[in-house]
């Protein structure tokens, strides 16, 4: 392609015409065609770099101008004429070089028109942009700009890199604005229904993150999906749940395990579905990755536990955090450094060969399954601490989606019958690698009773006719495991010793209508162990599992309360309910869900929670 440094800089002498030029250190030399058409000397200040700069700026503010046309209300044509502007300007020294070498050299007849055409070829990309814009001014300005930001970024910061930004170009600790991120966490034992919650908020966020766990995770959200709004059911199970927002960029954090093949799999699935993923999901280089071995090594570890077993997924969650915590796993950036990968991968699985035996496996043939998945996944990989942070100095804001929740927590649940990563807010700035100031609102999601998948205590646990109503009505059976889930009353001891841990702003109180015909609600008040009431959550599960509960009763409600829209439409004992929660944990409520749609979820407002 011709371009406009046409006279050549030159590191070793060069025939040009006949005549034998000779370079000069750092000098543009120009010199001619058969001895009779001159190339133009070119302007000392358009030397390749300056040139160089001149036409990716010219090409950069095209964008740049479109955005701000759309954000401030300008017509697509403005926006398209402007753009065409511009392209004129960058093809300058294309057209100039076109002129003198071509109309005068090659095409003396034909040069003018070919000419021409260039142009005419510039002002319809100009009206190209116009229908561009035409049709992109009917999203929302806050979208067109953080969609032409982000795709700026992504073709930067996408790893391996070809060019590596330097350190001057990554953002300062400074620019992470304190208070953007929003984080949903479950506070209970999980199955919650962060997702319909996550769902809402998606509406209005940029980024939704997972900081935590793998696809051992679980939530299932309706949403009207493609040009006719056809209402669709997703599981997600590794993929970050907004992505259901066809404008909202997924992101799995370093804190996560992931299962490539499990990835795939579900992408794939969403993308059949109508959900269209494009360049708006990205994976971070520092995540560790579960591997069959894993999987096989987790069912292998629950049959030696026998009676004591955990109850784990069998989605080899554990074992891929055990190889983390010994440091022998594998990340996702090892998959680019590909002798490195298998020579790894190799030890690692001759490890659990010796630990638990040579059971059935092909290494070598995983090997050249991973082979294939690192060129599939490439797109997805980006450096995850510059994309996070490079997206808060950019005002973007930014959803983190929890996984599990805070009694899974390996250091603040019921251990050993937890799950293996750190599930609360902790989890948050160590899966994402943010500080704690940049966290603002954080939305603990309690169910309006207690449920768990697997072992373990569970001192307001039923076994009764309202356990069957609430494991009925509530559809209490697992996403990922598909196990029906152990049901129980509302345990504030247990929702105290969360709040406390996580420091929720607000809190999301789910599936309420679930309790629609209840005679009598229970929810726990207190724990006594051996005559005394505990101060806190026991640590003992031995302890736990003897402790009686103390109770305090609620008349049940008549009539579904599925319709309701605003919290004053609620039954007055249902509302003496909710403030009692309210009251006892010292944090608003300030969603309820009371059906199982999208928009069966009441958003109080400070007014009616002063009321």
């Amino acid at each position: 392609m011709l371009g406009r440094p046409v006279a050549m800089k030159m590191t070793k002498p060069r025939s040009i015409g006949g005549e034998m030029i000779y370079p000069e250190s750092g000098s543009y030399i120009k010199g001619t065609v058969n001895d009779s058409v001159e190339y133009p000397k070119p302007d000392p200040s358009h030397g390749s770099y300056h040139w160089a700069f001149e036409r990716l700026l010219s090409v950069s503010l095209i964008p740049l101008i479109s955005v701000a046309c759309v954000k401030h209300g300008m017509s697509g044509a403005v926006d398209g004429i402007l753009s065409a502007v511009l392209l004129l300007h960058s093809h300058i020294g294309f057209d100039n070089v076109f002129t003198d070498y071509v109309e005068k050299r090659k095409f003396p007849k034909a040069g003018p028109a070919i000419s021409w055409i260039l142009r005419g070829f510039t002002l319809l990309t100009g009206y190209g942009l116009y229908e561009f814009n035409t049709s992109f001014n009917s999203t929302s300005p806050a979208h067109a700009e953080s969609i032409t930001d982000m795709t700026s970024f992504f073709l930067n910061f996408r790893h391996p890199q070809t060019t590596l930004p330097t350190m001057a170009s990554l953002p300062k600790p400074n620019l992470s604005k304190q208070g953007q991120v929003s984080v949903v966490l479950g506070s209970q034992w999980g199955d919650e229904g962060k997702g319909k919650l996550t769902d809402i908020l998606a509406a209005e966020m940029d980024i939704c993150a997972r900081c935590a766990g793998g696809n051992n995770a679980g939530h299932t959200i309706v949403a009207n999906v493609g040009p006719d709004n056809v209402k669709t059911k997703f599981a997600f199970h590794l993929l970050p749940s907004g992505l259901v927002n066809p404008r909202c960029v997924g992101f799995i954090g370093n804190g996560v395990v992931v299962h490539i093949p499990s990835f795939f799999s579900e992408l794939d699935t969403l993308e059949k579905k109508g959900l269209k993923c494009d360049n708006r999901l990205f994976v971070s280089d520092r995540a560790h990755l579960v591997f069959d071995f894993h999987q096989v090594v987790d069912g292998l570890k629950e049959v030696e536990l026998g009676g004591s077993s955990i109850g784990t997924t069998k989605k080899g969650i554990g074992p891929a955090y055990s190889s983390k915590a010994s440091r022998s796993g594998l990340r996702v950036h090892h998959l680019y450094d590909f002798d490195t990968f298998a020579a790894k991968f190799r030890k690692l699985v001759e490890g659990r060969f010796k630990r638990y035996g040579n059971f059935e496996y092909d290494t070598e043939g995983e090997i050249a399954r991973y082979r294939a998945f690192a060129e599939r996944l490439r797109p997805f990989v980006v450096d995850g601490v510059t994309f996070i942070h490079s997206m808060l100095a950019s005002d973007r804001r930014v959803l983190v989606e929890g996984a599990n929740a805070l009694m899974l927590d390996l250091d603040y649940g019921t251990y050993p019958f937890v799950t293996s990563s750190s599930t609360g807010i902790g989890g948050v700035c160590t899966g994402l690698g943010i500080p704690p100031q940049c966290i603002g609102t954080v939305i603990g999601v309690v169910k309006a009773y207690t449920s768990r998948v697997g072992a373990g205590p569970f001192p307001t646990e039923l076994n009764d006719g309202v356990m069957q109503h609430l494991q009925e009505v509530g559809a209490e059976y697992g996403t990922t495991t598909g196990r029906r889930r152990r049901c129980g009353w509302l345990d504030l001891v247990m929702m105290r010793y969360s709040c406390l841990i996580n420091g929720y702003t607000c809190l999301n109180l789910t599936k309420l209508d679930v309790l629609d015909g209840v005679s009598e609600i229970k929810v726990a008040t207190s724990y006594i162990y051996q005559g005394k009431e505990l101060a806190s959550f026991p640590a003992d599960l031995n302890m736990l599992a003897k402790v009686e509960v103390q109770y305090k009763t609620f008349a049940g409600w008549e009539g579904s309360i599925s319709e309701a829209t605003e919290y004053s439409q609620l039954p007055e004992k249902c509302r003496q309910y909710v403030e009692f929660i309210e009251d006892f944990l010292g944090v608003p409520i300030e969603w309820i869900g009371v059906g199982p749609g999208r928009s069966s979820m009441i958003h109080r407002r400070v007014a009616d929670q002063q009321q």
